[in-house]
């Protein structure tokens, strides 16, 4: 009987080309994983330091206009309000009615001086917005606004510092926007709500609308985006010609919970 023996290419001990080869391509194969898987978590690493890069710009920016607000609050205001009590004073012990008149026209401008001081400040970071939270500070927005502003406020409570921050100053551009673009009669709804860990809010207008497509982000847009993804959310901007436009988003709620 004939016995019939199979021999493998490499049975001799001594490895053939074709497995010689592909062990050099298995190599390659593993390099180029490890290399990919390199550049990958360095791409992933960039992304992560220009984020909290753009968060700490927009954090330092609140920052100094906290600061900048106190200081007109505690000492621009003041030293005008003590003016204007100085001036009263001196026309109760005026003598001459023309001197009177005229203390009280210098009593007037420094009042109106205090008014627009104020305006100033509330814009450069209103105390309602850190002292009683996002729905209060849109509420003051609309009280304030040229023209009609709907607040629906669907009891969020508070929110993160930077949250709040982020969407009221993307609120009063979407106010100013509409004020200046919309046409004339235009109103806008600015809608805050909280779902599933997520802060969402829905700016919509009634005006002209605009065609994005051929329309560039201006300064206020670019702003609002850079907002709006320092702190990890998401801006749409929706609007078509004659359509109005709406400006939605939604922000993780980093502490999870409403903020009491």
């Amino acid at each position: 009987m004939q016995t019939l023996s199979l021999i493998s290419p490499g049975a001799t001990g001594a490895p053939a080309a074709n497995d010689s080869a592909l062990l050099e391509v298995g190599e390659l194969v593993v390099l180029l994983a490890l290399e990919n898987a390199k550049l990958t978590a360095a791409w992933a690493d960039a992304l992560r330091q220009l984020a909290d890069a753009r968060e700490r710009v927009i954090q330092a920016g609140d920052v100094a206009r906290q600061r900048l607000e106190r200081d007109l609050h505690d000492g621009a205001q003041q030293r005008l309000t003590a003016i204007q009590v100085k001036l009263a004073l001196a026309q109760e012990a005026a003598e001459g009615q023309d001197l009177a008149r005229q203390l009280e026209s210098i009593g007037a401008d420094a009042a109106k001086a205090v008014d627009e001081l104020r305006a100033l400040a509330r814009g450069i970071y209103p105390t309602v917005l850190r002292d009683n939270g996002l729905g209060d500070a849109l509420r003051s927005v609309a009280r304030e606004a040229p023209i009609t502003v709907d607040v629906i406020d669907e009891a969020i409570g508070r929110c993160p510092e930077p949250v709040e921050n982020a969407i009221y100053f993307c609120a009063l551009e979407a106010v100013q926007n509409t004020t200046k673009h919309a046409g004339a009669g235009a109103s806008i709804t600015l809608r805050i709500s909280r779902d599933l860990g997520l802060l969402r809010f829905d700016f919509a207008d009634d005006g002209v609308g605009l065609d994005t497509a051929r329309r560039g982000d201006g300064i206020g847009m670019t702003s609002m985006h850079d907002r709006i993804g320092a702190v990890g959310g998401e801006l749409e901007v929706i609007s078509s010609p004659g359509g109005g436009t709406t400006i939605r988003g939604a922000v993780p709620d980093r502490a999870g919970v409403s903020v009491l």
